[in-house]
């Protein structure tokens, strides 16, 4: 192992091929770093996760941690970071056992109230011991009452997307021209907080009005049967399609095909959703709340105040040809991508290290 390179154990509750350790992983310069995870999660098939890691990254379990400390020892330049509960309290633990006497680097992703009172304790114990705090939005950082210095910081979430399609999107603004005929996208987990409820009855609204629609639902989560019933007792099933979570990429194949993007969240930390439905073009309908008044101005996007469905369809209506998509999808693609996370994350590393190999 390269003793020059700062050593970053990314101590996570699985493996997941969509979370932000991982893809940040991906992007890390390996002249400078040396990325190891600690997975919490022990599992039966090893090898199906290896093949989501890069082949320079070492995967090691909670049961193989002795291992681990002993390279750990080897290094100069070490920092832990963790994202998650278990993770985290993991992490805490082996600290305050004398285990492990790194620098730590902890990033909390959601809206501080979203959390149970367990989750909440751990993370103000880790926010408190950390040596240096990551926020996914302004929003998330202000959740827990704190400003923004040296050791609390905010990164943006890093999106890797897929080529501007021209072609779909000059189709996208005749049918929102039009208004006759609609491709609606709705992504995400399906649990309360979503809302999702409260969009299939615009979409139900939109139908009473004689528009043809289409609307792909994705994901999965508790909501998910209550939402077909719902859909059923609205008479709107025969447009809904539910789908099964799905890999990114085809994810993002699909942004390109969807007219309208509906997030009717009470609460988001970032939301990935929304930054890739727009940088595909679609019409955000986004719910008003902190972060994405924080993200999107009012020419960008259109803002649900409430959720009356005849009013939020309105909105829809009459505003659907102000909203300048073209440029919302060219300004998402420079302030959100992939390398600018990536890039923000090794400068913090450096700063942490006191080091800078460039």
């Amino acid at each position: 192992m390269n003793q020059s390179k700062i050593t970053i154990v990314f101590v996570v509750d699985s493996i997941s091929e969509t979370s932000i350790p991982l893809r940040l992983i991906q992007g890390l310069d390996l002249k400078y770093f040396n990325p190891i995870i600690l997975c919490v999660k022990s599992s039966k098939n090893r090898k199906s996760e290896r093949s989501i890691l890069a082949h320079s990254v070492e995967l090691y379990y909670l049961r193989e941690i002795n291992s681990l400390l002993k390279i750990l020892k080897k290094n100069q330049q070490v920092i832990i970071h963790s994202h998650h509960t278990r993770s985290s309290l993991l992490v805490l633990i082996l600290s305050k056992m004398g285990i492990i006497n790194s620098k730590y680097c902890f990033t909390l992703h959601s809206h501080f109230s979203r959390y149970s009172f367990l989750q909440k304790a751990i993370f103000k114990k880790i926010l408190q011991t950390s040596d240096l705090r990551i926020y996914n939005s302004y929003s998330t950082l202000y959740s827990i009452n704190q400003q923004s210095n040296e050791t609390h910081q905010v990164i943006y979430n890093g999106v890797e997307f897929v080529d501007f399609n021209k072609t779909n999107f000059d189709q996208r603004l005749k049918r929102i021209k039009n208004f006759n005929h609609l491709k609606v996208g709705i992504i995400g987990r399906l649990e309360k907080i979503k809302n999702v409820d409260a969009t299939l009855m615009v979409l139900s609204e939109f139908s009473k009005r004689n528009i043809n629609l289409e609307v792909d639902i994705i994901g999965s989560g508790s909501q998910k049967q209550v939402l077909k019933d719902l859909a059923n007792t609205l008479g709107i099933q025969h447009f809904c399609r539910f789908l099964d979570v799905m890999p990114h990429r085809k994810v993002m194949r699909l942004y390109q095909t969807y007219d309208i993007v509906f997030i009717l969240s009470s609460q988001e930390g970032f939301c990935n959703v929304a930054v890739e439905a727009a940088s595909q073009g679609c019409l955000l309908v986004l719910s008003d709340i902190e972060v994405f008044r924080e993200m999107y101005r009012n020419n960008e996007v259109i803002f649900a105040d409430n959720l009356d469905p005849i009013q939020i369809a309105n909105i829809i209506e009459r505003r659907r040809n102000e909203i300048d998509l073209f440029n919302l999808s060219r300004n998402i693609r420079t302030s959100y991508s992939f390398e600018n996370m990536v890039g923000n994350y090794s400068s913090f590393y450096f700063s942490l290290c006191k080091t800078d190999f460039r």
